[in-house]
């Protein structure tokens, strides 16, 4: 058994942070983000029957020109390990 399963989570990343370097306060947030979606991948793959992931792509998409709205969307294929 395989299925394809995905999560997406969108998160603001405030614009003036987003310039110069790197902010703990939008690292927290990109992490906060991962975290989610990776916990919605599983909950999702579950749902299907599965006891594992394979194949995880985490892909970041800027959904305003301005770069202040960052949609993460994880996707992999679920699927059955026997023990």
């Amino acid at each position: 058994m395989a299925n394809r399963v995905g999560a997406l989570v969108s998160s603001v990343v405030p614009l003036a942070m987003s310039y110069g370097g790197r902010s703990e306060a939008v690292q927290k947030t990109m992490r906060d983000s991962r975290k989610t979606v990776l916990y919605e991948l599983k909950k999702e793959a579950y749902e299907v029957g599965a006891n594992a992931v394979v194949g995880v792509d985490l892909d970041y998409v800027k959904l305003s020109d301005a770069g202040s709205m960052v949609m993460l969307v994880a996707s992999g294929t679920a699927v059955v390990i026997e023990e």
